[in-house]
């Protein structure tokens, strides 16, 4: 399988140099390997009434998107983990466009060792997974500016570090 840094890969980053130019960098795309599961499943598990092997699990390829909000699954994937589903939102796409859609509840989701429970977008069957905000500041993950890669909060890298506000 490899390490985590092996794990993530730069798809389309392309660094050049011209003679007595600066570095150019054009950004790519961030893809990383994330493990998802159902996340009553595994409690169901903890309680002794589901297997362990019963747990339904994948790894998929993910697209990492810091102008997306949510995690999006395309619908096989959503019907593979089993997941629920729930209210339904109006999602607004990068073109313009608006379409009503589902949000389906339930996901543990694993990138680079740190973990979040989060809801989904359900999209159509082949639509490519997305990596959006929510998960990504739940998992206390950024996307370095200057590699173009997924990586912890300097302030945290070992563990994530979530802000609370002082109420009094």
């Amino acid at each position: 399988m490899g390490t985590e840094a092996e794990k993530i890969r730069i798809v389309g980053l392309d660094t050049s140099r011209s003679e007595g130019e600066k570095e150019e960098r054009v950004m790519g795309k961030v893809i990383v390997e994330a493990k998802m599961k159902n996340f009553v499943d595994e409690e169901l598990a903890r309680r002794g009434l589901l297997e362990p092997e019963e747990v339904r699990e994948v790894k998929k390829e993910v697209l990492v998107d810091t102008g997306a909000t949510m995690l999006t699954l395309p619908e096989e994937v959503v019907e593979e983990l089993g997941l629920t589903r729930g209210r339904f939102i109006t999602a607004s796409y990068a073109d313009g466009t608006k379409r009503r859609r589902q949000i389906a509840r339930g996901i543990d989701i694993e990138v680079m060792g740190r973990e979040a429970e989060v809801e989904c977008v359900v999209e159509a069957p082949g639509t490519r997974i997305l990596l959006g905000q929510i998960p990504l500041e739940a998992m206390d993950l950024i996307v370095d500016p200057k590699t173009g890669k997924l990586m912890p909060r300097p302030e945290s890298p070992d563990t994530p570090l979530i802000d609370v506000l002082k109420l009094f």
